[in-house]
């Protein structure tokens, strides 16, 4: 019997070896394993700081482009800011500075080639950024060759020099600016809508608004709002101001008014577009003159020509009164960078094709129709730094297509007789004072289209916002 247990031991003697080896195969797997694990933990070590602070060179050329865009909300079809990559029309970009570009046409980025100089953007980071950029309505075959109503600004950062792409990272934001133009009606005084009229754009009055139509916008006020029951308020339109109603928000909560605007910053347009049109646009001033007549047309010139108040049995007759006599027009083009500033009264009208806002630093007179070439694209803003005025010359009938901003005086008629048939105006109104335009019996106020996603050059951004639509990290 013992006998027998001792051979059945030998039996299984080579179990034990089998049993060793496999342990140190599992150890060498384990080992190795491990030794993988770590040097992993090297690199993504190594890795993770460098993408980090590529992700924060992404959002600071995010940054450094809104910022351009508050300036102006155009900016993407005037300049292109140092580090844009190559556009395939217009001036070659830079690493080093802004560089002027002109024409809104389509274009393309061939690569990402124009990485902003570390001497000049965030110096001594180690860091740098590329931006691309697609502006409204355009097929920007870099963004999938889709039209979007907004600016979509892509920024790439990464290590200076690096081609690691690993070490990239790249945000992409939508954003459009707040601009006064968006307001169908914004007045610092009060507004009154009469029986039967409909509103189609957001309103705003730093006085009182009485409203006895349909709103199928939003209606805000800093006073009271009077008028509109809940039945009057059509496609979602809400009710802001300062005292509350059953129906209405405060006026803090109204989009893009956190905050009290303050008039007085309107002003500074006129600085800058002053400044703008004596370097690279048309300024016009000449002391001798009582105004300068604009006729836009349809090619994307300007006649514009040096008028004397008409004189009426020796009584020298207001520009709002009697049209006044002007001389022969010179043709210009065009300005590329969209401004225009008049040291006199302007007279303005004709068909417009372009982008560009008319600055006058007396007054804007509304001299006969205002429309466009393409309501897609043209767009124009109308800035006087007294009034706006509708003359008594004005035809029976009136389309005006315009943004529009009368810094110290109002939007207003001449008269108030009713002597005129219709008035259809399409766009925006700004007026420090309450707005007036009796003189026609029809009067049919509607939002342009084109300003949902456009602000004309040098039109100021409403309390220094742009609306961030979307932010999104994207595949660098």
């Amino acid at each position: 019997m013992i006998e027998r247990r001792i051979s059945q031991l030998r039996e299984e003697s080579g179990f034990a070896l089998v049993l060793a080896i496999a342990l140190i195969a599992l150890l060498t797997v384990l080992g190795i394993a491990l030794m993988g694990s770590v040097q992993g933990d090297n690199a993504r070590s190594r890795t993770f700081p460098p993408r980090d602070a590529a992700y924060q060179a992404a959002e600071a050329g995010i940054n450094a482009y809104t910022a351009k865009l508050l300036e102006n909300p155009l900016y993407y079809n005037q300049f292109e800011i140092m580090g844009e990559a190559t556009r395939s029309v217009g001036a070659a970009s830079s690493t080093t500075a802004d560089v002027a570009f002109s024409g809104y046409t389509s274009w393309t980025y061939p690569s990402k080639d124009k990485w902003c100089d570390p001497s000049y953007c965030l110096k001594g980071s180690g860091y740098q950024y590329d931006i691309e950029v697609c502006p409204p309505m355009q097929a920007c075959a870099n963004f999938g060759g889709n039209q979007i109503p907004y600016t979509r600004i892509l920024s790439t950062g990464r290590p200076v020099g690096s081609t690691d792409r690993r070490t990239w990272r790249a945000v992409e934001m939508d954003v459009r600016p707040f601009s006064l133009s968006h307001f169908q009606m914004f007045t610092a005084g009060d507004y009154s809508v009469g029986a039967g009229g409909n509103t189609y754009g957001p309103i705003y009055a730093q006085g009182n608004i009485s409203h006895a139509g349909t709103a199928y916008a939003d209606v805000m006020a800093e006073g009271t709002v009077s008028g509109l029951a809940a039945s009057d308020l059509k496609n979602g339109a809400k009710i802001y101001y300062g005292h509350g109603s059953q129906y209405a928000d405060d006026i803090r909560k109204a989009p893009g008014l956190a905050t009290k605007p303050n008039f007085n910053d309107f002003l500074v347009s006129q600085t800058d577009t002053k400044a703008a049109a004596q370097s690279a646009g048309i300024y016009l001033n000449d002391a001798t003159q009582d105004a300068f007549k604009l006729v836009f047309q349809a090619d994307g010139t300007i006649l514009i020509s040096k008028c004397k108040k008409a004189v009426v049995s020796g009584v020298t007759k207001v520009l709002g009164d009697t049209a006044p006599t002007c001389g022969t027009a010179t043709s210009y083009t065009m300005p590329s960078n969209g401004a225009i500033f008049g040291e006199q009264s302007l007279l303005v009208s004709g068909t417009v094709h372009g982008r560009v806002t008319v600055v006058s630093a007396q007054d804007i007179v509304i001299a006969d129709n205002i429309v466009y070439a393409d309501y897609t694209n043209d767009i124009l803003g109308l800035i006087g730094n007294h009034d706006v005025l509708v003359p008594n010359y004005a035809p029976q009938t009136l389309e005006w297509h315009s943004a529009v901003i009368a810094q110290t005086g109002a939007r207003k008629a001449y008269t108030n007789n009713g002597d005129h048939q219709t008035l259809n105006f399409y766009g925006s109104v700004t007026s420090y004072g309450s707005p007036s335009m009796t003189m026609f019996l029809t009067r049919n106020y509607n939002p342009e289209p084109s300003l949902a996603y456009l602000s004309p050059p040098w039109f100021p951004v409403l309390n220094n916002q742009l609306q961030i639509l979307v932010e999104r990290e994207v595949s660098p």
